[in-house]
């Protein structure tokens, strides 16, 4: 069995009863077709970026659920015969990877008694002599 997500939009001509009624009848649509219904998310309300049959406003009902293949297509049958179903969309559902992390022992430091101070650094200021001086004698050479 394939875990599967479908994203149901529903006319929204319908009143919130109504909305409950086809979330459970969409959950009986799954367990009918001995499909395991994992997660069931929250209605929402949406504004449509384009128009649906002829609707601008849609409600968004999302389930993951696990399947045969074969089951897949009396799904889509059941959810199709529905009036006030105005799209949806199936995709299969990746199974997520457990994240391992690796702990590594802590290994106890050393801490030095004294933390040694870093010197300040002072430049010695050069005369315009000396350098011309050391110029002089370079060139010399």
């Amino acid at each position: 069995m394939k875990n599967y997500e479908i994203s149901i939009l529903v006319s929204p001509d319908l009143s919130e009863e109504e909305i409950n009624l086809f979330r459970e009848k969409a959950i009986s649509f799954i367990t009918a077709e001995a499909g395991n219904l994992i997660e069931a998310k929250g209605t929402k309300r949406l504004r449509l970026g384009q128009p649906v049959k002829k609707k601008r406003e849609a409600y968004l009902l999302t389930f993951i659920f696990s399947l045969e293949g074969e089951k897949l297509k009396l799904l889509e049958e059941k959810l199709k015969a529905e009036p006030t179903v105005l799209r949806y969309l199936m995709a299969v559902k990746k199974p997520v990877r457990e994240l391992v992390i690796k702990v590594r022992p802590l290994v106890p430091r050393e801490i030095p008694s004294e933390i040694p101070q870093k010197t300040p650094r002072i430049e010695k200021k050069v005369e315009l002599k000396e350098i011309e001086e050391k110029l002089e004698e370079i060139l010399n050479q």
